[in-house]
């Protein structure tokens, strides 16, 4: 019997039964003999059945339908797409939820783009709506609009790329093993080959072979670090986890279960394509939506186009970079730039050309900045580039914070990482303390949805390697600072796009912009 705990108020609202009638639901499809689940409240101990009728699911899978539909509808994205609006279902009409609802502003700009007059008279969103974006201008609201047609098109059912072969989540769901296997997504009819507990950690290193021995498995789609999901013959998703090793021979898979404990004698294994980032990419670009001080800066400078401002001299500093023990091994440009940064108010750009030391330059930058008293974020589009930078400050003793899963950061710096370090933490305030206290913080842009984040703001968010980066993965990151500084070379290598016709539009990388 599934149970759904909530600390809040006990209303026992639809909302709250909904979920519960989901897990029972869900249950059923796994054979489970379940018509009734449990709900309770823990601030009031109210505890209460929740029975399953039939008029209630279908009602849930009606409202379920309709969402696909809605989500389906934006799928396809044709040009030109300077006046795309989402296609999505009319306004609910409910003055208290939407005078209290967090997208509030994301939902009147949409609304604004089709014209508040045609909301029923009596829809409190027709004043609600213009009040909650009176603080926007209309180039924001088609800048958002515009990308959010670049990120549906990029992800986009029509992506062309791999010949319509690309690993979408859905085909997990969708498709027989063996289509998935010829899509090259799938490694299929694995058996256990052996499973080693790792020590120190709750991981199972799960080492995996082909049914047949004389089968060798076709890795072409797989490498290591790739997160991936197990499945039987019988039931899909049975655990996660991400691949350590692989070769013609055998796959080593790093799991929180032990699969030989599961009693089937098939696996079967899928690369799975998250949709977090995309996910992560629309939020990031409703945060340029929103009322509050460093969404307006960032308005200025991203879409409005506003150059940079710098202290009107920066004398003062030059005697100090100039003989810091820091910089000696820096040319006079290195140094210039460390000057330029520390004199700037809002924003500045670095470029430089392979091997002219800018990470050295950059480690520098942050080690000066640690000492004038600032806090800094460090972030890059990958995991390489943002240990690349915290390497150096390892190498020179300097503290600091590695946000990110322990799989994906160099193991020198696994003494830094926040899945590490929490662990002597008893309390929320000595957890609170870390994250909050440490001078420096590197991570990558995706990882930048972290908590921490949501809640402090830093004095500078260094972007290095900045031209690999969209635009819409910088945002959240230069949402938590003050300033920023990019780091880049234009001539080197775009984002990689996989939809051929996004790829115009998402190469505009900021550090050109």
């Amino acid at each position: 019997m599934p149970i759904e705990l909530k600390t809040g108020r006990a209303s026992g609202s639809e909302e709250h039964r909904g979920q519960v009638l989901l897990y029972t639901i869900m249950m059923k499809e796994l054979g489970m003999d379940v018509d009734s689940g449990l709900l309770l409240y823990l601030r009031e101990n109210v505890l209460t059945e929740v029975k399953v009728s039939h008029r209630e699911k279908r009602d849930l899978i009606m409202l379920r339908n309709r969402l696909v539909h809605y989500l389906n509808a934006n799928k396809m994205v044709l040009d030109p797409i300077d006046d795309y609006i989402p296609v999505l279902p009319e306004p609910i009409n409910h003055h208290s939820a939407c005078s209290k609802c967090p997208y509030l502003t994301a939902c009147s700009a949409v609304l604004s783009k089709e014209g508040f007059e045609k909301l029923d008279h009596h829809n409190p969103l027709k004043r609600l709506g213009p009040q909650a974006i009176s603080h926007l201008k209309p180039e924001h609201i088609n800048y958002v609009m515009q990308w959010t047609a670049f990120l549906l098109l990029e992800n986009s059912i029509e992506n062309t790329t791999r010949d319509n072969l690309c690993a979408k989540s859905s085909d997990l769901w969708t498709l027989s093993f063996v289509e998935r296997e010829k899509r090259g997504n799938c490694i299929s009819l694995l058996k256990v080959k052996s499973v080693v507990k790792e020590p120190r950690n709750r991981y199972y290193l799960n080492i995996m072979e082909k049914s047949n021995k004389s089968d060798k498995i076709k890795f072409i789609n797989f490498s290591v670090n790739n997160y991936v999901v197990i499945s039987t013959r019988h039931r899909n998703a049975v655990a996660t986890g991400f691949i350590s090793a692989i070769t013609e021979t055998s796959i080593d898979v790093l799991l929180d279960r032990d699969l030989s404990k599961l009693g089937s004698n098939e696996f079967h294994i899928d690369k799975y394509e998250s949709q977090s980032i995309v996910a992560f990419n629309f939020s990031s670009l409703a945060l340029l939506l929103e009322p509050s001080e460093n969404s307006a800066q960032l308005r200025q400078f991203i879409i409005d186009k506003e150059m940079p401002s710098f202290l009107s001299s920066d004398n003062y500093l030059k005697p100090f970079i100039k003989s810091s023990e820091l910089t000696l091994n820096l040319n006079s440009s290195q140094k210039s730039a460390i000057i330029k940064t520390l004199a700037a108010n809002n924003y500045v750009l670095i470029k430089g050309m392979p091997g002219t030391g800018k990470t050295a330059t950059v480690a520098a930058l942050i080690q000066i900045l640690v000492l004038m008293g600032r806090s800094v974020l460090v972030t890059s589009h990958t995991h390489s580039a943002v240990d690349n930078l915290l390497l150096l400050l390892h190498k020179n003793k300097i503290d600091f914070l590695r946000l990110g899963s322990k799989t994906r950061i160099h193991p020198d710096l696994w003494g830094k990482c926040d899945e590490v370090v929490s662990q002597h933490c008893d309390t929320p305030e000595q957890l609170s303390k870390l994250y909050n206290e440490v001078n420096i913080v590197g991570v990558t842009c995706l990882g930048c949805g972290h908590p921490l984040l949501r809640k402090r703001t830093f004095d500078v968010c260094i972007v290095d390697e900045a031209t690999q980066v969209v635009q819409s993965s910088v945002i959240a990151a230069l949402h938590s600072s003050k300033m920023f500084v990019l780091i880049g070379d234009p001539q080197q290598l775009p984002p990689l796009i996989k939809n051929t016709k996004a790829k115009y539009y998402l190469n505009l990388i900021l550090i050109v912009k």
